[in-house]
């Protein structure tokens, strides 16, 4: 939980890493990530030239290499975001080399939704040394009370501990449906 905020802190002050490699079972930290950084980088009258979406069910590893050796068009860094990237499979070790040697205008982010890398990989190894990888676990239940308790007080609502244990009680640990609360 620190992690992400500790992520979130430094993308909003600009501090923002060339590529990052998202992945576990908390889908919702995954697209924040994402949407922050989008946020951050692109500028919204610029968003068709300087953003690249890419899904890991309709692309190839090929394609996403070709892409992230482009150049922004009107921004200072063009944002590439791989979203369902556990669907390319055993492809995606193909992406270590440009992890070895990526582009500077280019931040990329690689969403690799309820799996994991092997740590003892060279991509694994490749990212790690050269990128940000982050690995969201599934929360347990006083985290999730956290969770709801911090983003309530930015939306200026006092929510006390009983209300907090009902809306988890509805919900759920699905924090998407929490967000959407």
């Amino acid at each position: 939980m620190k992690e992400i905020q500790s992520v979130l802190r430094s993308i909003s002050e600009g501090k923002i890493e060339n590529n990052y490699f998202l992945m576990g079972n908390q889908p919702y930290f995954i697209n924040l990530i994402c949407k922050k950084l989008e946020e951050k980088l692109v500028d919204k009258s610029n968003r068709e030239f300087d953003l690249r979406l890419l899904y890991g069910k309709e692309t190839s590893v090929n394609e996403i290499l070709e892409t992230v050796k482009s150049y922004p068009m009107f921004g200072e860094k063009q944002l590439i975001i791989v979203r369902e990237a556990q669907y390319l499979n055993k492809d995606i070790g193909l992406l270590a080399s440009y992890f070895e040697n990526y582009l500077s205008q280019t931040v990329l982010v690689i969403c690799y939704v309820n799996k994991t890398l092997d740590s003892k990989s060279k991509l694994y190894k490749a990212i790690n040394k050269n990128s940000k990888i982050i690995e969201f676990k599934t929360l347990y239940e006083n985290d999730v009370y956290k969770w709801i308790s911090l983003e309530a007080k930015k939306l200026d609502l006092n929510l006390d501990p009983k209300s907090i244990m009902l809306l988890s009680s509805n919900i759920g640990l699905d924090l998407e449906m929490i967000g959407k609360a």
